[in-house]
C-alpha cells in the first residue's frame, strides 16, 4: 500500500511540474496580453472552420504563422502558401513554410499572417473549385484578423490594434502567386483596401484577363524553375508594359538568377518535376535572404512612402546578395510611353547598322525572334533587334514637339536585353552601347552601358536547340530588364527644359541587343 501511495504522489508531483511547465510556456510564449510592445513571432492551430460546398460539409484549418510588430496600426500583409504535395494531410505546415518571412516583415513593423490554404487544393471530401475554395479560406482568415484587430481574442496572441486594414498586402507563392490577384479582382472582396501584391513563382491556370489587376505589383521569377517552367510570371509584366493604355499602377520584376520554386518556402524540401543540366543554383538559405529583403523593399514604397527610386534604382547592385534582372513599368499615371516596337518602325530612325522589328509569338510560324527566348507565354510580344559587326551606325528616336512637360520626370526607362543566342555576343566579350540624350538647345551627354556591369544587357549562359521544321530556340530564357537612366546622371544637357532626341549606337566592335520600349518616369 505504501508503494501505491509512493505511486500516486509521484504522479501528482510529475503533473504539477507539467502543469507549471506548461504555464510557464504560454506565458512565455502566448502573448494574449493587449499591451504587447514587442515584436512577436510565432505559429498557432486554432482548429478547423466548417463551409459547405455542393451539399458537403467541409472543414479547412486556421492554422499557420504570424508576426506581430511592437508598433500598432501597422500595414498588414497576408501570405497565401503554393499547392505542394499533401497525402490527404490538410494540416501539412506549408504556410509555416513563410515563419521566417512573417518574422522578417514584423521586424520592419508589419502585421504578417501566412495562412492554410491546403484545402484549396485537395479533392477531398469532394472534387471542388480552386479559387472559390481559396476565397472562402480567404474570407474567413480575413475575418478573424479583423475582429482581433479590434480587440477579440481569436488568436493565442493579441492583435489589438496593431493593424491597419486600410493598407492590406498580399504575397503569394506559385498557385497562392496567381490567386492573389483573383482575390483582389473578386467582388465579393471589393471592399477590401489593397494596397500592393507581390507575386512569387506564380504559375497561371485560369484565364489570364480575370486575374490581371491594376494595384501595385511585384513578380519574382526564378530563373531555373523547376515547377512553373514556362516562368508565367513575366505575362502580367507584358501585357501591362505592352497592352494596357490605361493601367494607373505600377508594376515590376526581378528574374532572380540561379533560384529554383520551392526553396522560397521552408517546408518544401522536393524539386519540381522539371530538370535544368550543369546549372548552379542559389543556396535556399539566400533564396529567402533575398525574398525578405525584396519584398520588405516593395512593401515600404507602397506603404511607408519610402521612395522608389532610392530603394530599387539607385539600390547596389549587392543590395539582395545574389544578382537578379529588374524590369519596371511606371504606368501612364507614373510615367509616360515614348516608343513601342511597331512593324512600320516610324518612331525610330536606324543608319549604319542592322534595325529590325521581330516578335515573339508562341506559334512558332508567327515567332520571328530566332533563338531569343523571351520567358513566359505571353503571344505577341514586339520588339526590335539591334545588331553590328563594327562600330558605326545609330538608332535616334526624336521626341515629339509638345510631347509632354519635361518638368514631370525624372528620368528615362529603357526597356531592353542582350541577345545571348547571338553569335556577335559573348559569355567573355564585353557588349556596349552609348546612349546619347540631346536637348533643345543641343547640348549631348553620352550615358555608355556594357554587359559586364549593366544587369538589364546580362549575359545568360545556354545553348540554340533544334526542334525541328527550322524551329529554334535558347534552352534558358533570355529575360529583358530595365537600364534607367536618371536625370540625376546628366551633367552636361538640361533634360527637365526638353530632349529633342536619344541616340543608341554601338560602343563595342559587335554586338547584338533586343528593345522593348522606352519611357519617361517620375
Amino acid at each position: 500500500m505504501k508503494r501505491k501511495g509512493l505511486v500516486i504522489s509521484s504522479f501528482a508531483i510529475l503533473s504539477f511540474v507539467v502543469f507549471l511547465c506548461i504555464v510557464g510556456y504560454v506565458y512565455k510564449n502566448d502573448n494574449n496580453s493587449d499591451n504587447n510592445n514587442e515584436v512577436i513571432v510565432g505559429t498557432y492551430d486554432m482548429g478547423d472552420f466548417v463551409f459547405e460546398e455542393n451539399g458537403v460539409e467541409i472543414t479547412s484549418p486556421i492554422k499557420g504563422a504570424i508576426g506581430i510588430p511592437k508598433e500598432d496600426n501597422s500595414p498588414v500583409v497576408f501570405i497565401l502558401h503554393g499547392s505542394h504535395r499533401i497525402d490527404g494531410d490538410v494540416r501539412q505546415p506549408y504556410a509555416e513554410g513563410f515563419e521566417y518571412l512573417v518574422e522578417h516583415l514584423a521586424k520592419q513593423g508589419y502585421l504578417a499572417i501566412s495562412i492554410n490554404v491546403n484545402r484549396a487544393y485537395m479533392f477531398e471530401p469532394v472534387e471542388g473549385n480552386e479559387l472559390e475554395r481559396t476565397m472562402v479560406i480567404f474570407e474567413e482568415n480575413y475575418r478573424r484578423v479583423k475582429e482581433a484587430i479590434e480587440g477579440e481574442k481569436l488568436y493565442p496572441y493579441s492583435l489589438k490594434g496593431k493593424g491597419d486594414l486600410t493598407k492590406v498586402n498580399l504575397i503569394g507563392h506559385s498557385r497562392g502567386g496567381e490567386n492573389i490577384f483573383n482575390l483582389i479582382e473578386s467582388n465579393k472582396f471589393k471592399d477590401i483596401a489593397f494596397s500592393s501584391a507581390i507575386s512569387v513563382a506564380p504559375s497561371q491556370n485560369y484565364n489570364f484577363y480575370d486575374a490581371y489587376t491594376d494595384i501595385p505589383t511585384a513578380v519574382i521569377i526564378p530563373q531555373f524553375d523547376t515547377d512553373v517552367s514556362t516562368q508565367d510570371g513575366a505575362n502580367y509584366f507584358y501585357y501591362a508594359y505592352f497592352n494596357d493604355q490605361a493601367r494607373r499602377s505600377p508594376i515590376q520584376y526581378a528574374y532572380y538568377l540561379n533560384a529554383d520554386h520551392n526553396p522560397f518556402n521552408s517546408n518544401v524540401d522536393q524539386k519540381g518535376m522539371y530538370s535544368y543540366d550543369d546549372v548552379t543554383y542559389v543556396a535556399e538559405e539566400e533564396q529567402r535572404t533575398f525574398l525578405k529583403e525584396y519584398c520588405t523593399d516593395f512593401l515600404n514604397v507602397y506603404n511607408k512612402d519610402a521612395d522608389f527610386t532610392d530603394v530599387f534604382i539607385k539600390a547596389s547592385k549587392d543590395r539582395y546578395g545574389n544578382p537578379f534582372i529588374p524590369a519596371y513599368y511606371f504606368s501612364e499615371k507614373n510615367g509616360k510611353k515614348l516608343i513601342r516596337p511597331s512593324e512600320t518602325m516610324r518612331d525610330v530612325i536606324a543608319d549604319g547598322l542592322e534595325f529590325n522589328f521581330i516578335q515573339a509569338a508562341n506559334v512558332p510560324s508567327e515567332d520571328t525572334t530566332g533563338a531569343f527566348n523571351i520567358p513566359g507565354t505571353y503571344d505577341g510580344v514586339p520588339l526590335y533587334k539591334m545588331a553590328w559587326k563594327e562600330k558605326k551606325g545609330k538608332v535616334s528616336i526624336e521626341i515629339p514637339i509638345g510631347f509632354h512637360n519635361f518638368y514631370d520626370y525624372n528620368g528615362i526607362s529603357f526597356l531592353i536585353g542582350l541577345d545571348s543566342t547571338d553569335e556577335r555576343n559573348d559569355v567573355d566579350a564585353e557588349t556596349s552601347i552609348d546612349i546619347t540624350v540631346i536637348d533643345y538647345a543641343g547640348n549631348e551627354e553620352t550615358i555608355r552601358i556594357s554587359s559586364k556591369t549593366e544587369r538589364a544587357l546580362q549575359f545568360i549562359q545556354g545553348e540554340v536547340e533544334d526542334y525541328g521544321d527550322g524551329f529554334k530556340k535558347y534552352n534558358h530564357y533570355t529575360p529583358l530588364g530595365s537600364f534607367v537612366l536618371s536625370y540625376d546622371l546628366l551633367k552636361e544637357v538640361n533634360a527637365k527644359d526638353g530632349i529633342e532626341k536619344i541616340e543608341i549606337s554601338p560602343a563595342s566592335n559587335s554586338g547584338s541587343i533586343v528593345i522593348g520600349g522606352i519611357d519617361f518616369y517620375q
